[in-house]
């Protein structure tokens, strides 16, 4: 049997006093509560910037994004927008939540419960109606008739209101557009992207390009090509668009490098590029997105369906 001891160090200065809640969550991985620990080791009017945290460790930023999605996802980092007083967008804030409302941790809580009095008011009247307070099902063929058609359209329609962010992926296009929108919201928010939502017309072509794309890729490789994209600045510049994430050659490139940009991906080569003025870039990139969109429209023709 293994002996575990300890070796504390006496706390006079230089350290951090922080709830368990966070370290003791058994949905979060490990990478993520080493990242919450270290936030709320900062001061409190600290502005967080996490192109300078990824300086502070060796993992680098996909690693380090990676657990701050998780801990989006569990309600410890809330990202919110400040505006200016004429109503203006200002920043993005970081609210770093130390105890969400409700978090699943593998050890009890030892903490004394909170005693709240009771209200002593005079407490509000019920109606006594009974035909309000009981759902009785009327004997009369035509108000039966009536209530269960009433009854039919109170029930909400499945994910009827609910977005795809707000739920889970039904379906593998489903999967691979999720992570497609929490990295476009996780650039947006870092103020890498201008919009806050992707163009309305970029789904129903992508959807032709999976259908495509799931004979030869699984759903896992296509998340992860969408995870490598939100890495490179220059799919980034040029709109993070996800038909051209998702275009044979830069998928390819992007499965099979880790390279921030691809070579292949660069407008062109790098003293020609240097050589050009303004009008001639624009030109050239003109040029080059005609060319994409035109091979991009005859793989789609090609597809069978």
């Amino acid at each position: 049997m293994a002996e575990t001891c300890f070796y504390r160090a006496k706390k006079e200065k230089n350290y951090t006093v922080l709830d368990n809640t966070c370290l003791r969550d058994k949905s979060i991985s490990w990478k993520a509560r080493g990242i919450m620990a270290y936030l709320l080791s900062l001061p409190e009017d600290w502005e967080i910037h996490f192109s300078e945290v990824e300086k502070h460790a060796t993992d680098g930023r996909d690693a380090l994004m990676s657990g701050v999605k998780e801990l989006k996802k569990h309600g410890y980092i809330v990202v919110t927008k400040e505006r200016k007083k004429d109503g203006t967008f200002d920043k993005f804030r970081y609210n770093i939540i130390e105890n969400p409302a409700h978090p699943q941790t593998d050890f009890p809580y030892t903490d004394k419960p909170e005693v709240v009095k009771p209200i002593m008011d005079n407490p509000q009247l019920l109606n006594t109606d009974i035909n309000q307070l009981l759902n009785i099902q009327n004997t009369d063929d035509n108000s039966d008739s009536e209530n269960r058609t009433a009854e039919k359209k109170s029930k909400p329609k499945k994910n009827s209101k609910q977005s795809l962010r707000e739920r889970e992926p039904e379906n593998d296009y489903e999967k691979v557009e999720k992570a497609y929108l929490e990295e476009w919201d996780a650039l947006y928010g870092e103020g890498k992207l201008s919009e806050k939502e992707p163009a309305p017309s970029t789904w129903i072509p992508c959807r032709k390009l999976m259908k495509g794309l799931f004979k030869t890729y699984s759903t896992e490789q296509l998340i992860r090509v969408v995870e490598k994209a939100s890495l490179d600045s220059w799919l980034i510049k040029n709109g993070f668009n996800l038909k051209t994430i998702l275009s044979g050659s830069v998928l390819n490139k992007l499965l099979n490098t880790d390279a921030e940009t691809p070579p292949f991906m660069q407008p062109c080569k790098h003293d020609a590029w240097d050589d050009m003025d303004s009008a001639e870039r624009t030109a050239y990139l003109e040029e080059k997105r005609k060319a994409d969109e035109k091979a991009l429209e005859e793989t789609c023709n090609n597809l069978p369906f």
